[in-house]
């Protein structure tokens, strides 16, 4: 009896204590589920605000000399040069400007300017509607580029589309007034006349609809690669994990910088992973080579 009294009162005496321990239990574990909440909603707004918000440290709605009613975008091209001394030069030598590449082993010159494409045929039977993709103005006959440094359209890649968009069929020209009637851009909108001055101040880094105009709207949206459409604009991260806001949030030009271009050239033509010096294992021509076929098609 005496043994069965002293178990009930130690019984009696833990249960406060559990019921103590559980409820410290539960409000502990209710503070870390708040403070994950509210840190995650934090997060969340911070990378909204840094894909809202720009790197760059210049203003270009504060210079004067793109503060005037521009005619042509070769003038905008002109103006862009007196800061960016060295921007031609650099784009004519990039693939975007040439559409050509040197097989490094067997010396052929490929390249839409030079072979057939298997998606559209020849460009030189369609000069003005190919060419609408080139990052310049007027090439009208692929016979030779066009060699004037203000032919290098600096706005395709930098200016906020919303705001500039090129004609569909006429060699990489902008929709300058007057144009026929019905006209449509690269991305099958009606055209509408561009203001040089608002989309020259509107210019920063390449966003994915800036890159999109091209390589989702050549033939048609989603027509010429089967993974490359609008849909990469704002993908769910079930579409694209490396480019959806809630995966890596990529743009596209975070892989697309000019060694990762020439890694993916290679690769495509059997070659191998390219060996850049300064290019560790975890470089972007690194991390293509060995996903070429997952991440870097």
């Amino acid at each position: 009896m005496g043994n069965d009294r002293n178990l009930l009162i130690a019984r009696r005496m833990m249960v406060p204590a559990m019921s103590r321990a559980v409820s410290a239990w539960v409000i502990w574990l209710g503070l870390v589920l708040c403070l994950g909440i509210v840190s995650g909603g934090m997060m969340a707004s911070a990378q909204d605000g840094a894909s809202k918000s720009s790197d760059s440290t210049a203003d270009h709605t504060q210079f004067k000399i793109l503060q005037q009613p521009f005619e042509s975008g070769e003038e905008v091209t002109k103006a862009c040069l007196r800061c960016h001394t060295e921007a031609t030069k650099q784009v004519k030598d990039s693939i975007h400007w040439k559409w050509e590449y040197d097989h490094p082993k067997t010396g052929q010159k490929l390249g839409k300017w030079n072979v057939i494409n298997a998606f559209c045929g020849n460009v030189a039977s369609n000069e003005p509607r190919c060419t609408s993709c080139h990052a310049g103005y007027g090439w009208d006959k692929m016979s030779e580029r066009p060699r004037r440094e203000s032919a290098v359209n600096c706005l395709v890649c930098h200016a906020d589309k919303s705001i500039y968009a090129k004609l569909d069929n006429q060699a990489g020209r902008p929709a300058v007034a007057p144009f026929k009637e019905g006209a449509k851009t690269i991305t099958g909108k009606k055209a509408v006349p561009i203001d040089f001055a608002k989309a020259t101040q509107s210019v920063g880094m390449p966003g994915r609809e800036n890159c999109g105009q091209c390589h989702f709207y050549s033939g048609g949206d989603n027509v010429k690669h089967g993974d490359l459409s609008s849909a990469l604009v704002h993908p769910d991260r079930s579409v694209n994990v490396h480019m959806s806001k809630d995966g890596g949030n990529f743009s596209c030009s975070t892989c697309r910088r000019r060694r990762a271009a020439d890694a993916l050239w290679r690769i495509r033509c059997g070659l191998g992973r390219p060996r850049y010096p300064d290019d560790g294992a975890g470089g972007i021509s690194g991390l293509c080579a060995r996903n070429r076929k997952a991440d870097c098609n």
